[in-house]
């Protein structure tokens, strides 16, 4: 009850306050200060005594609705009560409805044998529901469902505690403690029990707490003891608990904050799709390089068991699922039977030409980096594909990798076998070591592409595949691929519409690595038309490249600023843009210049600078930056 009640309270007036308080209700009648005449609610034959006696009872949690309870004495009613009127507002909220989840299963129960192998069991039953003339569509369906109900007859699903440490006597604690709270008001031994309640609750909350992080501690040292290093790494991000900022609190286009949860998704799905769509162009390089692209005899090869066997192996464990919420471990425990139907279907989508439709789908979360959290534009966004998709991909990365590694320049050390930023480390510290030797400048300029994977145009890779002999078979492919490739941003849990990406290469694809490297070659080809540059042990370098960091390099300041003019006219043929505010100019041997280079505005020159993690300064210093690395993870 209020504080705004009328008379002197008695033993009925006791009762009405223990039904209140058992059921949880509040008396309206005194929530508001009113004057008198309009508290009491029934006078007496003789006219002396007044009381409240007739209440308007509501729940607790509606309290706040109640705008107004009086009685009207004026009211013509032939009775010795008067009339009592509550005014509530009512706000209707929208329904929330959960978004529906994939099951997240205890996937380390398939470590066990005697699970892993009743799993197996049961996938091969289901399994056998697949029959050969099945569209590809319907084949991976198939796969799917089986592989789902499967789990779910096999091992349990979890559901992550918001609070892990609590323990079961804290939660009874706090049940006796809401349920005493409903009671405090009717007399003070209720009151200072609810008082006691509650610092038990909190004592005991807080012990739990600390034997929670004592026993997850002893778990990471035990982790570390064995070598079990992504438990323990595991376990310490559990505890450090970063921020994590939400990504709801989003700005439209016209700088107005999304109001609602539509909003957001829909300011997403209108911003990727914006950032993913090819605005044209590249007609020019494509013609030169069919001009170039030499005959070739077109691969026919089915795709082989051993090919499908090796790239499910290769699968990395402990990833995200996709779209159809499968995950690697699924799929290599399934045992031999579903490797013979993955095979059946990679070589139906390889005869085909074309992919199931669920492969083309990549799930999209936006990861947030520096700046104003509620510009879409500060975010980046990492892509989660299916992995079944993973494993047809896969096997094309492999098959691609023996045609185009040769044709790869020595100064490109990113995404290739047995090459590393060791080598690119060295060699810089050896021209800043020669700068030093023999008293020269040596000119560096760090190129930085804006967004560079996400612009790269699709017309040109695959001419730029075709300049170096891939065939029309894994073309088709490759080209159903993309063309099929759909994406929704996942934001709040929920799932954004779907929208076709017709620029860059998809993220969490396998192939996109070696597909930009060697479009990226075919770049640096028709830039770099020099022989100067700088010898080391008689060979000629005048750049160096770990994926898209490009390092251009010259002994003299005029050919260094003609490389890089050259390189950006053609960069920006092929989609490529120069982040103007990212490059920048070193000198090993000092900082002079005789002025600053110009590509679209001056560029920076500085002391030293960050190169794959490692930071080379003018005076021929080179330092690792391994807290910065850190940090970066």
């Amino acid at each position: 009850m209020g504080k705004y009640g009328y008379g002197d309270r008695n033993e009925r007036g006791e009762r009405i306050l223990e039904f209140a308080a058992l059921h949880n209700f509040y008396i309206c009648n005194t929530r508001f200060q009113q004057k008198p005449n309009r508290k009491w609610t029934w006078i007496s034959p003789n006219g002396v005594h007044k009381n409240m006696i007739d209440l308007i009872l509501i729940q607790k949690r509606w309290k706040s609705s109640v705008m107004n309870c009086r009685t009207f004495q004026s009211a013509d009613i032939s009775s010795d009560h008067s009339l009592v009127l509550c005014n509530i507002k009512l706000r209707l909220k929208q329904r929330q409805i959960k978004p529906q989840q994939n099951h997240r299963f205890e996937i380390n129960q398939l470590k066990n044998q005697a699970t892993k192998k009743l799993y197996q069991e049961k996938l091969n039953a289901n399994l056998q529901r697949i029959i050969e003339t099945d569209s590809i569509d319907e084949h991976a369906t198939k796969i799917e469902r089986a592989i789902e109900e499967a789990l779910q007859t096999t091992i349990t699903t979890t559901k992550r505690a918001k609070n892990p440490w609590i323990s079961e006597q804290t939660l009874n604690l706090a049940d006796e403690k809401r349920r005493v709270k409903q009671i405090k008001s009717i007399s003070t031994q209720n009151a200072k029990l609810y008082k006691d309640l509650c610092n038990r609750v909190r004592k005991s909350a807080r012990q739990d707490k600390e034997k929670w992080i004592r026993d997850k501690c002893d778990e990471i040292e035990k982790g570390l003891n064995v070598g079990n290093t992504r438990q323990a790494y595991s376990l310490i991000k559990t505890l450090k608990k970063k921020f994590v900022p939400r990504t709801t609190a989003i700005k439209n286009e016209d700088g107005t904050m999304a109001q609602s949860k539509d909003n957001v998704k829909e300011r997403w799905t209108q911003y990727c799709s914006d950032l993913y769509k090819d605005d044209g162009g590249g007609d020019e390089i494509v013609r030169e390089l069919e001009n170039i692209s030499p005959s070739y005899q077109d691969d026919s090869q089915d795709i082989l068991y051993s090919e499908v066997n090796q790239a499910i192996q290769t699968l990395k464990s402990n990833k995200s699922p996709g779209s159809d919420g499968i995950t690697a471990e699924m799929i290599q425990a399934g045992g031999e039977q579903l490797i013979h139907q993955i095979h059946a279907l990679c070589n139906k989508a390889w005869n085909q030409g074309a992919i199931p439709k669920e492969w083309g789908k990549s799930i999209l979360v936006p990861i947030p980096k520096k700046g104003d959290l509620n510009e879409c534009s500060n975010y980046r966004t990492i892509s989660l594909i299916n992995h079944t998709s993973k494993i047809l991909l896969i096997i094309l990365l492999n098959r691609l990798k023996y045609r185009l590694d040769p044709y790869l320049a020595e100064e490109q050390a990113g995404f290739r076998k047995d090459r590393s930023t060791v080598q690119q480390i060295l060699t810089l510290r050896l021209l800043a070591e020669k700068a030093k030797r023999q008293g020269i400048k040596i000119y560096n300029c760090f190129i930085d592409f804006r967004k560079a994977f996400d612009t790269i145009k699709h017309n040109i890779i695959w001419a730029v595949l075709k300049s170096y002999g891939i065939g029309n078979k894994i073309l088709a492919l490759l080209q159903n691929i993309y063309e099929q490739a759909q994406s929704a941003v996942r934001v709040d849990k929920q799932i954004g519409e779907w929208f076709h990406t017709s620029v860059g290469t998809r993220q969490g694809d396998p192939l996109s690595p070696l597909l930009f490297i060697t479009y990226l070659e075919r770049v640096m080809d028709k830039a770099i038309q020099t022989d100067s540059g700088i010898s080391i042990s008689g060979t000629l370098v005048n750049n160096l490249r770990f994926a898209d960091d490009i390092n251009m390099i010259q002994e003299d300041r005029n050919m260094l600023l003609k490389q890089t003019e050259r390189l950006q006219t053609v960069a920006t043929q092929a989609g490529l843009t120069i982040n103007t505010g990212k490059t920048k100019t070193l000198v090993f041997g000092g900082p002079n210049i005789e002025q600053p280079i110009q590509i679209s505005g001056n560029i920076s020159l500085i002391v030293s600078y960050a190169f794959i993690h490692h930071d080379f300064g003018i005076h021929y210093g080179v330092k690792p930056l391994v807290p910065n690395a850190i940090e970066g993870q």
